[in-house]
């Protein structure tokens, strides 16, 4: 959505120069690889450390890197000056080196994602257009300060707008009710339909028998499935309980947590996570392939996440099984975004719980 956005504007001319922001480096680098695909002049302003390795020639920061600083900061201006369009972090929108630069529009990638003030400091380059994409219904901004959170730093810019849409909608409704009441015929919408926000209601990612629970419960229903369960089938190499929803609690008996510091592991959930990535990667033993029907693998090892609360279990994971999981994204709840993962193992309370998304 957020990269169709900025397309069309470029293609049309509309809006000048262009700023697409989101509070993390990857959705950033997600957004850079993703225009830079499109043929879209675009470059990347951060830290090289944290912009991913195969977008390094897109980094500012790599411009004139051998030129004395005076001459190095004219060829940066320069670069910028070329480009369609600056892809930043909130905080990085900041940057000195934009000083001299007003952007047509601003777009906020993830922005249910990004605290208040983050959000703003995108919008002092001079966002004669903003477009806000996210999902408030998912997760919130990471606050670590318990007191900020309880202050109203867990809401962010995108919530905030929503709902006073939603509650003057609701007021709305409530009005119109009085008038019929007292006989007068109700007024026309009070709220200019370009205000309000856009639901995108069908998705194409997941299994419709996973989309099925969130719709109901977070979207009224609104949202469908625009993808048959024919086409996601369930990956060989385990017994699902129910092929027809790729989902399974996988019980693991025995499995003891050790404290490490502040954090905690289990090495025998670790090894059960590793005997189910090898069946599914078509590392099974014969009598696994017996059980299992002998079908060929169907999916990658950078297919595959595996997600984890505590800090020393992606460690465990990584450091004793790396043969397996070396090409597959190991990491805690906060650095789950990867939109290119189809299959996720989550660690639940004396189970794993894992889904197929495509």
């Amino acid at each position: 959505m957020a990269l169709n956005i900025v397309r069309i504007w470029v293609r049309e001319r509309l809006v000048g120069r262009i700023l697409a922001t989101s509070d993390s480096n990857i959705a950033v680098d997600n957004l850079l690889h993703g225009l830079h695909q499109m043929g879209i002049r675009v470059i990347r302003i951060g830290r090289p450390a944290a912009i991913r390795e195969d977008l390094q020639s897109l980094s500012l920061e790599n411009v004139g890197a051998e030129l004395v600083p005076e001459m190095r900061f004219l060829e940066q201006q320069k670069a910028l000056g070329r480009a369609e369009v600056v892809c930043a972090t909130c905080s990085g929108a900041a940057s000195e080196i934009l000083e001299k630069f007003q952007f047509g529009a601003v777009l906020l990638d993830e922005a249910a994602q990004c605290t208040e003030p983050s959000a703003i400091v995108s919008l002092t380059r001079g966002a004669g257009i903003l477009v806000l994409c996210g999902d408030h219904k998912q997760l919130p901004p990471t606050i670590i300060c318990r007191e900020a959170e309880q202050d109203g730093l867990a809401l962010s810019l995108f919530d905030r707008l929503a709902k006073r849409q939603e509650q003057a909608h609701a007021q709305q409704l409530q009005e119109q009710r009085l008038q019929l009441q007292h006989g007068v015929a109700p007024m026309t919408s009070l709220l200019p339909e370009q205000y309000a926000p856009l639901l995108l209601d069908v998705q194409y990612r997941s299994h419709p028998a996973i989309a099925h629970f969130p719709s109901l419960m977070f979207y009224e229903g609104r949202v469908r499935s625009g993808v048959s369960r024919s086409a996601r089938p369930p990956p060989s190499g385990y017994t699902w309980p129910n092929p027809e929803v790729p989902i399974a609690f996988h019980p693991c008996n025995n499995a003891a947590e050790a404290r490490e510091g502040v954090s905690y592991s289990n090495y025998s959930e670790a090894a059960e996570v590793h005997r189910i990535v090898s069946g599914l990667l078509g590392g099974q033993q014969a009598s696994d392939c017996r059980r299992y029907g002998g079908r060929p693998p169907t999916l990658r090892p950078q297919d595959i996440g595996i997600v984890t609360p505590y800090a020393s279990q992606v460690r465990c994971n990584t450091t004793h099984y790396l043969t397996v999981l070396c090409c597959v994204l190991v990491c805690t709840y906060i650095y789950i975004y990867d939109p290119t993962t189809n299959i996720f193992f989550c660690y639940c309370f004396f189970c794993l719980l894992f889904f197929l998304l495509i």
